[in-house]
């Protein structure tokens, strides 16, 4: 032993591709980029320190250590994908309208004098004719559209020349298409039979029952959103349409995430569960909502994992929903197109001026006179400015949140400790870890412990290089 393997990882320190977790007594060896996860104890990590950061080279200790060397020899490096070539378009987005029929007690995407505007018929086929050009010159398969408001079905009628027009553009051009739409529901039978009819996968916002529904995600005039809400939900899961349902999480429903996705999968039968923790303003705070506790939330979402285990039924956060390692968590960075009422084309679908507000600019180009103009050179920094976060240089999720939201959580200037997210998401990554190589009594040990949920969520460094730091 091994000079093979000591020359293969003699620099692995400098690669931050490895890191050691303590949870109780035990340690996680962990490495998202090679796809390795082992539990371990600390004198293993010792060995491992000694010999791959110190250079010490024992063979009674290699010996002890020898299955995590062949791990990481016999490991390829999965590095994050990136855009291939300029520009290369995750998806398409569409933003019909800014109007939306709901009155959610914590919405942020408040009217800003422009709501509405809607989409011209001109854009529509100004954006599809292009992204269907782009895909036959990249030699993909697929065009894949998302529709994003406000309530993109307040403009119906964009909506539906949007898919018709989309597939008979795909026909020609022998792609495939594929629609998405983020929506609440409040919509009538017809609307709902044009979503199973055409499209592919449906992201609904449901809060959860009735008192929690009718509470959070009101209608205008004070109307209760429920009956509307349900009814689209069960039409559209006993469809071929996908349904995978975002409900929202505050300090008001964390304690009943179980319970609520109990009756996710009893009623409605979804694809999958999304559950998000609601970030306080000052909209929500006049309402009497606020954000959970971070580890109220991650012990629930644990416990809600296993209801969806029980119902075959994936549970998600977008912190952690990617397996795969990646650079952004969002279509930010990922050469997203996004045209909005106004024609403006942008890698986010919030309002401008949330990112302008945070020194950002992530406006990628604009429709003008019906033709599609976007800047390459905007889409190569933005595949940068992902890239970009000083917070999470030596966290182990680095690779899988990717940061989370880079308006509002990673921000450039945004604080370098870790925030409530941040901690949220620590355990979460923990958790996926646990369960993945089934310690479930560990596991339930590591989350009955407070004291050791804060130690660990405010670990600054998780790399191996660091370890010693944090003994």
């Amino acid at each position: 032993m091994n000079n093979l393997i000591y020359n293969k990882v003699k620099n692995f320190e400098e690669r931050e591709d490895l890191y050691v977790l303590p949870i109780n007594d035990h340690y996680i060896i962990y490495s998202p980029l090679r796809n390795i996860t082992a539990l371990s104890n600390k004198t293993a990590v010792q060995y491992l320190y000694d010999y791959l950061i110190k250079k010490e080279v024992n063979p009674g200790k290699q010996k002890a250590i020898d299955f995590l060397l062949k791990a990481v020899q016999n490991s390829a490096i999965l590095m994050p994908s990136e855009p291939k070539d300029n520009p290369d378009p995750y998806f398409l987005g569409l933003i019909p309208t800014r109007t939306c029929n709901g009155a959610c007690l914590y919405c942020g995407f408040e009217n800003d004098g422009k709501s509405n505007k809607k989409m011209s018929y001109q854009m529509i086929i100004a954006a599809i004719d292009w992204m269907a050009n782009r895909m036959k010159q990249l030699d993909k398969k697929r065009l894949e559209i998302h529709f994003f408001g406000g309530e993109p079905l307040c403009a119906p009628d964009i909506v539906s020349v949007a898919v018709h027009y989309a597939r008979m553009i795909a026909d020609q051009n022998d792609l495939i298409p594929y629609f998405e739409i983020s929506t609440n529901g409040f919509v009538y039978e017809r609307t709902t039979r044009f979503i199973t009819d055409f499209f592919n996968s449906v992201v609904l916002s449901l809060d959860g029952p009735e008192d929690i529904q009718n509470i959070q995600r009101p209608m205008r005039n004070e109307q209760n959103s429920f009956e509307l809400a349900v009814r689209f939900a069960k039409t559209v899961s006993e469809s071929n349409t996908e349904l995978f349902l975002r409900a929202c999480i505050s300090s008001a429903n964390v304690n009943r995430m179980p319970d609520i996705a109990e009756w996710f999968c009893n009623t409605i039968k979804p694809s999958m569960i999304n559950f998000e923790r609601l970030k306080s303003s000052k909209k929500s705070e006049d309402a009497g909502l606020f954000e959970p506790d971070a580890y109220l939330f991650a012990k629930q979402f644990y416990r809600s994992l296993q209801v969806g285990d029980r119902y075959g039924v994936d549970i998600v956060n977008s912190s952690s929903v990617s397996e795969i390692p990646q650079f952004s968590s969002c279509p930010v960075g990922k050469d997203t197109l996004i045209v909005t009422p106004e024609g403006k084309i942008n890698s986010c679908y919030l309002f401008p001026w949330r990112w302008e507000e945070r020194g950002l600019d992530l406006s990628v180009g604009e429709i003008k006179k019906g033709i599609m103009k976007i800047s390459p050179e905007r889409m190569i920094k933005l595949r940068a400015t992902v890239k970009e976060k000083p917070r999470c240089t030596s966290c182990f999720c680095k690779w899988i949140c990717a940061g989370g939201c880079h308006v509002d959580v990673t921000y450039p200037g945004s604080i370098a400790f870790y925030d409530n997210y941040c901690k949220q998401t620590r355990i979460l990554g923990v958790i996926k870890l646990l369960r993945k190589i089934n310690q479930h009594q560990l596991l339930e040990a590591f989350l009955g412990d407070d004291q050791q949920l804060e130690n660990f969520s405010m670990q600054r460094s998780d790399r191996l290089v660091d370890w010693t730091e944090n003994e």
